[in-house]
């Protein structure tokens, strides 16, 4: 992930200026996004059998694809109605060439309960589930 999106930092922006991000002094994700990201996906994979085997890069397995992804939004938006946004640029290629797979931006959208960085969390959650959900399916077992 690229700038904000790939600190720990959580990421806020208000609505009507989504490309003007600030960070919360005292709210922080766990790890970096994108890692995080990479081990939920990892483990919706794992759980929606979307392939044989999901290994992710700590492993230092060769598979017999990569999935690459860089994350494009990640972050809560305050005023009107609060909601998150994440967003991903996701890549299928084959290991041995390098041969493209498949490719697609996803998006979602969640509105959430209040502009607390908690009620952001749940959102997030809400919002990842379906993300994977949509991934899992466009790639399974190629």
């Amino acid at each position: 992930a690229d700038g904000v999106t790939g600190e720990r930092p959580m990421a806020h922006s208000k609505a009507g200026q989504e490309k003007s991000l600030e960070t919360y002094r005292y709210h922080y994700w766990t790890e970096a996004p994108g890692r995080m990201l990479q081990q939920l996906l990892a483990k919706s994979f794992k759980e929606s059998r979307a392939a044989k085997d999901v290994l992710t890069d700590e492993t230092k397995v060769d598979g017999d694809f990569i999935l690459k992804g860089r994350l494009l939004h990640f972050e809560q938006v305050l005023g009107g109605r609060a909601k998150v946004v994440l967003e991903a640029d996701m890549t299928l290629i084959k290991a041995k060439d390098y041969g493209l797979v498949h490719h697609a931006i996803y998006r979602e959208e969640e509105e959430a309960t209040g502009e607390s960085p908690a009620a952001a969390v749940e959102a997030m959650q809400k919002a990842f589930d379906r993300l994977s959900s949509r991934i899992a399916t466009d790639i399974k077992a190629p």
